[in-house]
Formats: structure tokens, sequence, C-alpha cells
């Protein structure tokens, strides 16, 4: 008999989704059938929206003005989501959709003030998503140039979303080396930007190679006790050069 006759062979299967870091339209169950006409699997959706971005960085402006006045200013809370704020609901599509976390948030900033105001936008997403029913969250992984200190961070961020969001599963996207992706601080109005120069790393923190996700990845799973609703999402996006 032959050797390959006597083998289980699957196939591989390969799910086919559309994706756009700025999607300017909301996703309505047109346009995923609309998609699904045109061969998609699925399509993505980011959970909150520029109104709810713009009224954090309004937070944030506002609570460091008075913290100029005021040293002894207690963090500042964002108010819970309205409708204004998110393109999604718990419609019958929800299931067919992979939901993005917010990109400008910094989870493992060093900064406290950076940091807690990632934490809330973070949750409340995730709180939101489950309430939707979403069962896919695709959430961007530590800036790494934070060091160890601020993966173990984001790791616990994870950890907490995990038990927010019962029924969702976290897919931590990373880059397949340990560059830094450049759609996330070239924003202007990420968070990392606002950090205060007293907190930034030090230079020996930056310094990463090509297993500096993975070894990133390995601390988040860890953490996370190796949750099977965890996993990882490898970011293969490749800048051609120019001629």
């Amino acid at each position: 008999m032959d050797y390959s006759e006597g083998m289980d062979h699957h196939a591989s299967v390969f799910y086919i989704g559309q994706h756009e870091s700025k999607r300017s339209l909301d996703v309505s169950p047109e346009l995923v059938q609309h998609a699904q006409d045109l061969g998609y699997d699925m399509i993505t959706s980011p959970i909150t929206n520029d109104n709810f971005h713009t009224r954090v960085l309004g937070l944030l402006n506002a609570y460091t003005q008075t913290l100029a006045e005021s040293q002894s200013q207690p963090l500042p809370l964002i108010p819970a989501l309205d409708n204004l704020d998110t393109p999604l609901g718990p419609t019958d599509t929800i299931g067919q959709l992979v939901t993005f976390s917010s990109s400008w948030i910094d989870l493992s900033s060093p900064d406290p003030l950076i940091a807690h105001l990632s934490r809330q936008v973070f949750h409340l997403e995730v709180a939101y998503a489950g309430f939707c029913g979403v069962t896919n969250l695709v959430v961007p992984g530590p800036r790494l140039a934070h060091g160890q200190a601020g993966v173990s961070q984001y790791a616990r961020s994870i950890k907490e979303a995990l038990q927010t969001g019962s029924y969702i599963q976290i897919h931590v996207q990373l880059p397949m080396d340990g560059r830094q992706p450049s759609s996330s601080e070239d924003d202007l109005g990420d968070l990392a930007r606002f950090a205060r120069p007293e907190f930034e790393p030090s230079s020996q923190a930056k310094t990463l190679d090509s297993w500096s996700s993975w070894d990133a990845w390995n601390t988040i799973r860890s953490i996370c006790k190796y949750h099977n609703r965890l996993s990882i999402s490898k970011d293969t996006q490749f800048q051609s050069t120019s001629s």
C-alpha cells in the first residue's frame, strides 16, 4: 500500500475577509451581503468611531489643562458609549463581522494617564462588543518599544478582557518580526503621542530584534494562562520598495 494512501488528507480551509484600516462607512447588513456576493466570507468593522475618539481626546486635553493648575487631580473617567460613538449594534449579521479595537490607544504605555485612558477605552469596547454578540475581536499588540514591563501591563488588560467578553475570541495582532506597525504612532490622534516626557522609555527598552514579537506573545499567553479564547494574529504586511 502506498504510504500516502494510509494517511488522512485534510484540505486546509481558508476564510477570506475584507478589511479597511480606515473604514469610512458603517458596516450595514446590506454591506455584509454585498461582500458575500463578491466572495468574501467576512468583513471587518471597528467597534468605535471618530466621534468617540474625539471625545476621548477632548477629555484628555481638559484633564491636562486642569493638571497644570493642580497636581492632585483624580484620573479622568470616560463615560459609557452612546449611539454616536459606535457603528455596531446587536444585529443578525454581527456574527459575520471581525471587529477591531481602537489602534490609537496604548495599553502598554509607561505613562499612568495614557495607560489609564487606554484601559478604559479598551474595556468599554470589549463590553459593548460582548453585548452586541461579537465573537471575534482583533486587538493591536503592545508597543514593543516599551519593553517587558509594557508587555506585561498589556497582557493584564487582555486577561481582564477575556473575563469581560466571556464569549469573545481575542486575537492579538503582532508583526512577524520586531518592527512596529507604521500606522500606529503616525496617527496624530494616537494617545502615545500625548505621553509625558518623564515617562518616555529608556533607549535600552527600545532595542528590538526579530524575535521581539514572539517573546511578547509568549509573555501575553503565559500571563493569560494559555486561555483557549486567546490566539495570535500575525501581521504580514509588506511595503513595496520604489524601483
